[in-house]
Order: C-alpha cells, then structure tokens, then sequence
C-alpha cells in the first residue's frame, strides 16, 4: 500500500518535480496549487501526509494548518 501525500505548492516547476519524485518513490501524491484546491482534495484524500507551502495565492498556508490540527482533534 503507497503512502498518500498531498502537495500544497503554487509553483508549478517545483510541484511537478516534486510530484515525480514521490511517485518514482512509491508514495501516491496529489497535488493542489490554492488553499481551495486542497481542501477539496482533503475531502476526497485523506493523506498521510500533508507538505505545505505557506505563500499561496488565495491566502497563508498555515490556515490549513490549523485546519488539519481542528481535523485530527479526537471528538469527546
């Protein structure tokens, strides 16, 4: 079974090759370019992973961040 990861990264040069990285490595990457595109992927994906960029064009990576922090809360 591949790791699943997803790529947060507006810079398509680098997503791409980082993307080709991953997968000649064996993980199973997804990438999404806006803070909107991932969460629709994480939605549909649930990564085991999750590498981040911080400047992205619909806003700061780390509202994400906080929102992946609020997810992985164990409920009461």
């Amino acid at each position: 079974m591949a790791y699943g990861i997803l790529l947060v990264e507006d810079e398509e040069t680098l997503a791409r090759n980082i993307h080709r990285f991953l997968q000649r490595e064996g993980f199973e990457p997804r990438h999404a370019s806006t803070l909107r595109e991932a969460a629709k992927a994480l939605d549909e994906f649930a990564p085991d992973l999750v590498l981040l960029d911080l400047m992205l064009p619909d806003g700061d990576g780390l509202e994400l961040l906080k929102s992946l922090c609020e997810r992985s809360q164990p409920t009461k």
